[in-house]
């Protein structure tokens, strides 16, 4: 097991759908130098990845909810004085410094099989 492994589940809730308890979100397992922060690991894969996503949605043409999606993050980053335009990420991480091989284990066996994924199985 590598010298520090980090669990996290970030995710994005749609704050214009109460209702829907669909809320976007992932859980990754992450390693990171023993000299490096979970948090600043987790801090700067947000940013990068929510650039590179809204330049996706933005830049696609085939993207037909482009204007929801977009409007979505605008409003949301407004809300927010962190950011300067868009909001993509939500700010809770729920990390979990995985220190022990039954902890790697039991956050590795949460993750459902990529068939069920597919299949729609053991989504939230």
């Amino acid at each position: 097991m590598p010298a520090r492994l980090c669990h996290s589940r970030l995710g994005f809730n749609d704050q214009s759908r109460p209702d829907d308890r669909s809320d976007g979100h992932l859980h990754m397992i992450c390693s990171f130098h023993a000299k490096q922060e979970p948090g600043m690991v987790l801090k700067n894969m947000k940013s990068f990845t929510a650039i590179k996503l809204i330049d996706v949605i933005i830049n696609n043409p085939k993207e037909s909810r482009r204007e929801y999606m977009l409007n979505l993050f605008k409003a949301e980053g407004k809300k927010s004085s962190s950011n300067q335009r868009f909001k993509f990420w939500s700010h809770e991480n729920h990390s979990v410094l995985l220190n022990s091989d039954l902890l790697f284990h039991q956050k590795l066996n949460y993750f459902p099989a990529p068939q069920a994924i597919q299949a729609g199985i053991g989504m939230q």
